[in-house]
């Protein structure tokens, strides 16, 4: 009988293997991704996990989709402000023709930009002494309201790019290992490298082991 070998590199053995934790950088180096199939139930729903921790379950979305809630979160702002300028056009003397020039002084209130009015400054009628108290309640809100979103979008966006992540992009580890006898006690020993100029201080790692048991026998290590 004749056996044939196939001719298979082991970086390619390594890349087919379906690793718990996602090696798929430049350098073989961890995306930060666990092959976990996440099974929801009724009882444990998905939007139920998320409004626990809105937070960090919106941290953990990619850049872009930040971004792009941001983006849909301010103008969604901006619409329902432009709106309720709209309605109180008349009784403020605002002198708003269009739904556009409703929209524009709400992004001049929103952004603190500065006014833009065709009528009075203090949204009352040149001939009445007193103003518009309706006014003041939404401007008061709607300045509120920017502020919140302007923090909430810093304190996303600052988590998101300096998440421990992206800061281990440049550490590297050997593919190989070895295990080696001191003093009649076996070490696992493999080497790590910063392949940036300034090298980590006090630097921890740490190591964790997969294995597989059937029978009290372990069939899979890793």
């Amino acid at each position: 009988m004749e056996m044939v070998q196939n001719d298979v590199s082991p970086s390619s053995q390594m890349s087919q293997v379906r690793r718990f934790i996602e090696r798929d950088e430049t350098s073989r180096q961890s995306t930060g991704r666990i092959n976990i199939l996440r099974v929801h139930n009724a009882q444990h729903s998905g939007w139920s996990s998320f409004w626990a921790d809105p937070f960090h379950s919106v941290i953990h979305h990619s850049t872009i989709k930040i971004i792009a809630f941001f983006c849909a979160s301010y103008l969604f702002t901006h619409l329902v402000f432009s709106l309720i300028y709209y309605m109180i056009d008349a009784s403020c003397q605002l002198q708003i023709e269009s739904l556009l020039d409703a929209m524009y002084l709400s992004l001049e209130v929103g952004t603190t930009i500065g006014w833009g009015l065709p009528g009075s400054p203090y949204m009352k009628a040149a001939d009445s002494k007193g103003g518009c108290m309706s006014g003041i309640f939404i401007i008061y809100l709607h300045t509120l309201v920017m502020q919140i979103q302007n923090a909430i979008m810093i304190g996303l966006m600052f988590c998101r790019l300096s998440r421990g992540t992206s800061r281990a992009a440049s550490l590297i580890f050997t593919d190989k290992a070895v295990i080696r006898e001191i003093g009649g006690k076996f070490f696992f020993m493999f080497q790590v490298c910063e392949q940036r100029k300034h090298q980590l201080v006090e630097a921890k790692i740490r190591c964790y082991a997969l294995s597989t048991t059937v029978g009290g026998q372990t069939i899979n290590g890793a």
